[in-house]
């Protein structure tokens, strides 16, 4: 592998860092969570079970709302840990349920043991069959990362069989049939899924947007940096900055943050930007780099 392994493990020995990749370092036995950012579910939280509803949205008008989202932590992770990043995806998770004139199907799993490389695969599959042309699909993932890919099944301690490819995910986006897909990455090393999506730039740039379909992929960092949380973070409710500015974004922060018209709706251009550029500002000494790939229709919004 191209890093150390400490550093593919997303560890963290910077300062007092008290969480990379939505987690403690792993040198930490507690974490200390404001309330804002508290969860009492022990990564086990039930899923979400919201029933599925036309969208009531202009530009989705005709299709439906699908939501996935899931929360990883590693075996040897704290209490703390699971917690956190449990509390973390679930704040994402409540943003989504309160998108104004929005209604969407939610499946939202914080139970390590129900996400592994085997499970995502099968969720990703089952939304490519139910999913129709004029449909929207979020995902939101809080994990684990290394070069290699999406840490997910941590048990089989092989560095190999542990990861969920960057180059399958990237596949199984693209071939996502809904006329916008929306994917937000918190992990460490979470810039090659991005790297991923424009080695294949020929299945989608282009013909998806002169389709009218919107494509959007933002993560945490680029290939070789942690996304990683301080005390600082925490304390002050931030938590992880890319979880942050994913929330706020969808709350409505972003809207007329492009052109200083705020019109009660977010463009695709003001979610792309605003992510970006407040995932940067939050992190610390404006560390992180968040990536884009994509293309998005220029009058396109989701809520």
């Amino acid at each position: 592998m191209r890093v150390a392994i400490a550093k593919a493990l997303c560890l963290a020995g910077v300062l007092n860092v008290a969480v990379a990749c939505g987690t403690s370092s792993d040198g930490l036995n507690t974490i200390t969570m404001p309330p804002a950012t508290r969860s009492d579910d022990n990564s086990s939280s039930p899923k979400d079970s919201a029933q599925t509803l036309p969208s009531a949205s202009a530009d989705n008008s005709s299709g439906n709302n699908y939501f996935y989202s899931f929360a990883r932590s590693k075996p040897d992770d704290s209490v703390g840990m699971q917690q956190f990043g449990s509390a973390q995806t679930s704040m994402v998770s409540d943003a989504i349920k309160k998108l104004s004139g929005l209604s969407f199907s939610s499946d939202v799993e914080t139970s390590p043991l129900k996400v592994r490389v085997a499970d995502v695969k099968a969720k990703l599959d089952d939304l490519r069959q139910k999913v129709r042309a004029q449909d929207t699909v979020v995902i939101y993932t809080h994990s684990h990362g290394l070069p290699l890919g999406l840490g997910l099944d941590w048990e089989t301690r092989n560095k190999e069989l542990v990861t969920y490819k960057w180059e399958e995910y990237a596949e199984a986006i693209v071939s996502l049939p809904a006329k916008n897909v929306i994917v937000f990455t918190m992990s460490c090393h979470s810039g090659y899924l991005t790297e991923a999506l424009k080695k294949i730039s020929n299945k989608w740039e282009g013909s998806r947007k002169n389709a009218g379909r919107s494509l959007i992929v933002l993560t945490a960092v680029s290939t070789e940096q942690l996304s990683k949380s301080t005390d600082q973070n925490l304390q002050s409710g931030i938590g992880n900055p890319f979880n942050y500015a994913v929330r706020t974004a969808l709350a409505g922060a972003a809207d007329g943050t492009v052109d200083g018209n705020k019109d009660g709706k977010t463009s695709f251009d003001e979610l792309v930007k605003y992510v970006i550029k407040t995932a940067k500002e939050k992190s610390t000494d404006q560390y992180a780099e968040p990536q884009f790939a994509g293309e998005y229709v220029a009058d396109g919004s989701l809520f």
